[in-house]
């Protein structure tokens, strides 16, 4: 009998109930993941050319950092080596003023860098060894987010690239 065999199991069934609340569940993430994201673009609206000090201000941040904290700031500039990555899109310097105006609170740091490459992206990409000898680090290049003429579209993280 195959219910005697031990550890058999004919896989994961969900009841109704179990169903309807994982859908209920995913319906909520959905929306306040949609409100969210629209959130996101009226600020980059708002704020695209505006100085960090003034984008931390409308995200609420507390005052600025007297200090930043260097663990942070190491790993956010460690970020810039990733290819596509939102920390691409500043210098090691403007890092760590965002960090510092951000009291350190990476995430706010994060969205402040969203606001400020929210047109179009630098890419840089990584550097490579051609025929095995000499090391080749290609240009970095600007990608723009949307065309020009089509302001609407949402800001997004640099992981997604409209073409």
């Amino acid at each position: 009998d195959i219910q005697d065999l031990a550890g058999y199991d004919q896989g994961i069934s969900l009841h109704l109930a179990e169903t309807a609340m994982f859908v209920n569940l995913t319906e909520r993430l959905a929306h306040r993941a949609s409100r969210v994201q629209q959130e996101l673009d009226q600020l980059c609206r708002e704020m695209k050319w505006r100085p960090a000090s003034e984008i931390v201000a409308r995200l609420g941040a507390k005052q600025p950092a007297k200090e930043v904290n260097e663990e942070k700031l190491k790993r956010l500039i460690t970020r810039r080596g990733v290819y596509g990555d939102i920390c691409q899109n500043e210098s090691e310097e403007s890092i760590r003023e965002i960090l510092r105006l951000a009291n350190n609170h990476v995430p706010t740091a994060m969205k402040v860098m969203q606001v400020r490459g929210w047109e179009g992206a630098v890419m840089s990409p990584p550097a490579f060894f051609e025929a095995g000898a000499e090391k080749v680090k290609p240009e970095s290049f600007m990608m723009p987010k949307f065309n020009s003429a089509d302001v609407t579209l949402p800001c997004t993280d640099l992981l997604t690239i409209s073409i």
